[in-house]
């Protein structure tokens, strides 16, 4: 998955309250090497912007955002493939039951 663009306007993912997990992400400036720590969103863009207006000055505010890859996305597609599973084996398991 390509990184998301940094920008003033819009947003192109969900913010970790949205998810309900907690999302770290690090920003990287579009002029320089310059990176965030691993930070919230709102942080991490607070830390970009300042970074921006002290070395590129009169520079729009670029870059691209780098999302952590944690626990909860590495099982999150599992977890609920797991969960549609179960709810269709247990009816037909109980209804194989019955019939019998």
């Amino acid at each position: 998955m390509p990184p998301d663009r940094v920008s003033g306007t819009g947003r192109t993912a969900l913010s970790g309250a949205a998810e309900g997990i907690a999302v770290q992400y690090r920003y990287w400036c579009g002029e320089c090497g310059f990176s965030t720590g691993w930070t919230g969103e709102t942080e991490g863009r607070l830390q970009l912007l300042r970074h921006c207006r002290r070395w590129h000055r009169g520079i729009p505010v670029g870059g691209h955002r780098e999302r952590a890859r944690g626990r909860a996305d590495r099982w999150g597609g599992c977890l609920v493939a797991l969960c549609v599973g179960l709810a269709l084996v247990v009816p037909a398991v109980v209804l194989l039951v019955l019939l019998v």
